[in-house]
């Protein structure tokens, strides 16, 4: 499907069939620490890394993905995804492997977090379990090709065919 969003927050999605519908969930706001941040204040947002990283959660998984859904999924200005990465890159448990495909064979550079998610709810046993988190980036762009669980065979996937501006919906 092809998702479209404007500034205010309006979000349309144009399924395979070319029908159009007005979604209501808003896509044009992201978390940042405990913030839905709105695609008007990315300008307000430090692009030194230490300063940006003081933005975000403490805890570094949620750091770490709350920044990679600014790379994948926002109009980050090229300073400040700059930042997002270096914050990406120092994240505990990251690994990156260059020269990797993505599902379309599109060549980038894989940037994995793996670690133990702990569930604990009232009334339950605890549950621990392993978890992996997987963005293949384009080396030349830097844009995000693909998302998902790491694996042979992610559970989730999604991969971006095209990302840009448009005037009208096609």
């Amino acid at each position: 499907m092809t998702v479209y969003s404007d500034r205010a927050g309006a979000t349309w999605i144009r399924k395979p069939d070319g029908e159009v519908s007005r979604s209501g969930h808003n896509i044009a706001d992201w978390n940042v620490g405990d913030r839905r941040l709105p695609w008007t204040e990315f300008d307000q947002l430090p692009t030194e890394p230490e300063k940006l990283k003081a933005r975000f959660s403490k805890n570094a998984e949620a750091r770490f993905e709350q920044a990679m859904s600014l790379l994948a999924q926002s109009p980050a200005s090229p300073d400040l995804r700059s930042a997002l990465f270096q914050i990406v890159a120092e994240t505990p448990g990251v690994t990156m492997t260059p020269e990797v495909k993505d599902s379309r064979g599109r060549p980038g550079t894989e940037i994995v977090l793996r670690g133990t998610r702990r569930v604990d709810k009232p009334g339950t046993k605890p549950v621990s379990f392993q978890y992996s988190l997987r963005y293949v980036i384009d080396p030349d762009t830097s844009r995000v090709l693909e998302h998902g669980n790491a694996g042979a065979n992610p559970l989730v996937r999604t991969t971006y065919l095209e990302v840009g501006w448009t005037n009208h919906i096609s």
